[in-house]
């Protein structure tokens, strides 16, 4: 409880974008879920923090590094 840290989702260099569908331990603001960047080869960084067991936040998503 209490742990933070940041998630990298790194789509791929070539073909279709990857997606993420979120357990429901994790939430996100309003219920949104996730979009990600579709550029290939983007990483798009989400903070998290646990919130209890079981209970992960997640931030909102930093899209398209590259």
């Amino acid at each position: 409880v209490g742990q933070t840290g940041i998630i990298v989702f790194i789509q791929p260099s070539s073909s279709s974008a990857g997606t993420v569908s979120l357990h429901g331990d994790y939430e996100t603001v309003g219920g949104a879920g996730l979009t990600l960047s579709s550029t290939n080869s983007a990483y798009d960084v989400v903070p998290y923090l646990i919130k209890a067991d079981n209970s992960i936040l997640l931030g909102t998503p930093q899209l398209a590094f590259s």
